[in-house]
């Protein structure tokens, strides 16, 4: 979208935090820093059309038209112009940037069928966009075949641990690129020779065969620590033998209940999760690290750190200025080197080493936000 490093560009995950406030949120286009390609050809007269590229929404003013894809909102207004896509709901179904079938095991064909639907849907669209919008520049973001190989991975993969010979759903993934491939083709045929086409993957994909919570492990290795309250001492109690929100979406899913979930508000899912132990129940003034986000990342407590962590509380005790910060700073390399002594001891459950490679932010490439993003990224094998 940008050419330019999360540094210059200021999105560095799904979720992302106020370093003054610790408020999280999820990044929107209004976080976005740096001009994207389309508001670089607007800005040159040129007719733009954006459809489903994540990260877009809100979707803004450009010369021609948005529809806006990953992380908008349910039921949000996705298009610029407003009522852009109003003359077409005669045609096709209802424009969908997400999936209507949440996956669980057991599930599949319906899940199946929804992201077959949902690339049909979205070329039709696209294809009558094509034929009456004037533009000079389009990207179409396809999003199913990620979706499909998070869900079906296992099916296909016959040598990931939970694959099941002959399932019924092993050629799944398949036909899911097999129809995104027809609706590829079905753009192409919109076009003339003299019409650049760039056929892209954002990213790759491979087996999972675990998840690593960084918290916990932060916690267990005494670098984050919890209020002394009884109702958070309590919510880690619970949490350390199993009440967790995971496990109660894996009694939701077993009840066929899960795609509630992604019908509630915002608001209401925030007031469930706020009932399990959280970053709210987190005593700042004693932990050293956090992770936020799904990318591996690590903040560390220290020098331009949390406003309540132990560099700050200890700084105006006795003397001043840089004085009292060379003082009772805590150093934040020494504790990075805490974060990664920590990681360092991960195994697998065959006690295999699980730390692959480690990332400092002082060896990323520079930019104004370098600063506010994470202060190690972690790779897992």
């Amino acid at each position: 979208m940008t050419g330019v490093n999360p540094a210059k560009h200021n999105i560095f995950g799904f979720i992302d935090r106020d370093p003054s406030t610790y408020k999280q949120f999820i990044p929107t286009s209004r976080h976005m820093k740096a001009k994207t390609l389309w508001e670089v050809l607007s800005e040159a007269g040129r007719r733009v059309a954006v459809i489903n590229v994540p990260v877009t929404y809100p979707p803004h003013a450009v010369n021609g038209f948005m529809i806006s894809g990953l992380l908008s909102p349910a039921k949000a207004q996705v298009t610029y112009p407003d009522d852009l896509l109003q003359p077409y709901r005669h045609e096709a179904q209802s424009y969908r940037v997400m999936p209507s079938v949440q996956y669980k095991p057991g599930n599949e064909r319906a899940f199946i069928e929804d992201l077959e639907a949902l690339i049909e849907t979205r070329t039709a669209y696209a294809t009558r966009l094509m034929q009456d919008q004037p533009w000079d520049f389009m990207m179409v973001h396809i999003l199913a075949t990620d979706l499909a190989q998070h869900a079906l991975w296992r099916h296909m993969d016959a040598d990931h641990p939970r694959h099941e010979p002959d399932n019924p759903y092993r050629d799944a993934i398949l036909r899911i690129y097999q129809k995104a491939d027809a609706a590829v083709g079905t753009l192409l045929e919109q076009v003339d020779d003299e019409t650049t086409v760039i056929v892209m993957s954002d990213h790759g994909f491979g087996p999972l065969h675990g998840v690593v919570n960084l918290n916990v492990l932060l916690w267990r290795a005494g670098l984050l620590s919890f209020k002394r309250t009884l109702l958070a001492q309590l919510r880690a109690f619970t949490f350390r033998h199993g009440l967790t929100p995971s496990a109660a979406y894996r009694w939701l899913s077993r009840l066929g209940l899960q795609n509630i979930v992604a019908r509630v508000s915002k608001s209401a899912r925030n007031a469930v999760f706020d009932k399990f132990l959280s970053f709210n129940d987190v005593d700042w003034d004693r932990t050293l690290a956090y992770s936020l986000g799904h990318m591996g990342q690590i903040y560390v407590n220290g020098h331009g750190g949390h406003p309540g962590s132990r560099f700050r509380a200890s700084r105006h005790h006795e003397g001043s200025g840089t004085e009292r910060e060379n003082r009772h700073g805590y150093d934040k390399q020494q504790g990075c080197n805490q974060v990664i002594d920590a990681l360092s001891a991960l195994t697998t459950p065959d006690g295999r080493p699980m730390l692959d490679l480690v990332i400092r932010q002082s060896a990323l490439a520079p930019g104004a936000h370098r600063d506010e993003g994470p202060d190690l990224h972690v790779v897992l094998d």
